[in-house]
């Protein structure tokens, strides 16, 4: 580290805040959960209210930095820019000494990719892993001058403006994607809404197509999965419509041959039927071959019908509802052939599928792209930050004329 840099521990130069706001304050305050803050994202995306919760809470001011305990591999950390009040599932952390530890700075601290990782390997819970505040005190921080704090806080806040304006160009173009395909799968939107016919989706994967469930646990076990081998689709290997290889099962040749009326073929679309009943993802080209896996219903359209057309009719708004409204299970939502055989499809001419199907697809090259982009974006951010906190790196003192702290 270079001179003046000091190594301490987080609870030695940050509190954490422990304000307790009883459940029964009906005053109406902003409110934080986890689902209100983005993975990556040093901001709150919205505040909820505290009246809709009945949990006892944790009061933070502004400038307080909001650090998600529970799943931190998740990297939910924010900066509070109003008073409010937020899930204990998240802990409050604040500068014990201004002097000493700027707030950014802090903030910066508890993002940085080193902080999760400790968070991380120091959680409790399989299912639920959670970190705490005791754990969390330990974790050792390089603490340099306040003069090079500043020069950090601000260097870095300029890569947030970058990594935030690519940001708002992947929201606004799923925004742009929502209005088009409303607008598009819409039957009294259509020049040729005459010809639109009314089915359900069982209606379309018949003749060579079908709706299917994936294999049960007493036909694939977790022994059987391998290292090496075919991949076999789950849940958790969706994502933003797609089939992600990160962590994916895979099964010898011979359990793939065993279950091969579980391949997939592109243009297949598979579902999650437990959970999160609307997550889907189509399989393209390159997963040609994987396996419809536990936890998963397939459809395969007939030859009659546009596959990609189908993909985006079932991920619409009004589509994604009406198969959580008639999903089946108390304590978590399920889903099976027959309910997913009920789905009501508006079908248009095949020569309007294939408009709204290419239309659809232009939007999500350009979505991908983006999103890629923003990957970029936020792999280079972190890269920036660890390298900066670590204190190998120095910013020059020359920077203080570009902030005007020299004086």
């Amino acid at each position: 580290m270079h001179e003046g840099w000091k190594k301490e521990t987080l609870g030695s130069i940050a509190t954490n805040v422990k304000s307790v706001r009883s459940a029964a304050d009906d005053t109406d305050i902003p409110y934080v959960a986890l689902e209100h803050m983005t993975p990556g994202e040093p901001f709150i995306r919205e505040y909820g209210s505290s009246v809709e919760t009945v949990s006892v809470t944790t009061r933070f001011q502004r400038g307080d930095v909001l650090f998600g305990k529970l799943r931190p591999y998740l990297n939910k950390v924010a900066v509070a820019d109003r008073e409010g009040c937020c899930t204990n599932e998240v802990l409050v952390w604040r500068s014990a000494d201004h002097q000493r530890l700027l707030p950014e700075f802090l903030a910066l601290v508890l993002r940085d990719r080193r902080a999760i990782n400790f968070a991380v390997k120091l959680s409790a819970g399989t299912r639920m892993p959670r970190t705490s505040a005791s754990q969390m005190n330990r974790y050792e921080v390089a603490l340099p001058p306040l003069i090079e704090q500043k020069r950090i806080v601000d260097l870095m806040a300029s890569v947030d403006g970058a990594v935030a304006a690519n940001y708002r160009l992947v929201e606004s173009n799923r925004h742009a994607r929502s209005v088009m395909l409303t607008t598009a799968l819409s039957r009294s939107s259509a020049a040729d809404s005459d010809h639109w016919e009314s089915k359900v989706l069982a209606d379309l994967c018949g003749d060579g197509g079908t709706i299917q469930t994936g294999p049960f646990g007493s036909q694939l076990h977790s022994y059987d999965y391998v290292e090496e081998g075919t991949p076999v689709v789950m849940p958790t290997n969706m994502w933003h419509g797609r089939i992600v290889l990160d962590g994916i099962a895979r099964v010898k040749e011979e359990d793939r041959d065993r279950l091969s009326r579980h391949s997939l073929r592109t243009g297949d679309i598979v579902y999650s039927r437990r959970g999160d009943v609307t997550k889907s993802a189509q399989v393209t080209d390159s997963e040609e071959g994987f396996l419809c896996g536990t936890g998963c219903l397939l459809v395969r359209p007939n030859s009659d019908v546009h596959s990609d057309w189908l993909y985006h009719w079932l991920n619409r708004d009004g589509t994604k509802k009406w198969v959580v409204d008639h999903a089946v299970g108390a304590t978590m939502a399920n889903l099976n052939t027959k309910i997913l055989g009920r789905v009501p499809v508006d079908v248009p001419p095949a020569s309007t599928q294939r408009k709204i199907a290419e239309l659809a697809n232009a939007f999500d090259a350009m979505d991908q792209a983006a999103r890629e982009n923003l990957s970029r974006y936020r792999d280079l951010r972190s890269n920036i930050l660890s390298s900066l906190l670590s204190g190998n790196h120095r910013i020059q003192e020359s920077y203080d004329d570009l902030l005007g702290l020299a004086a």
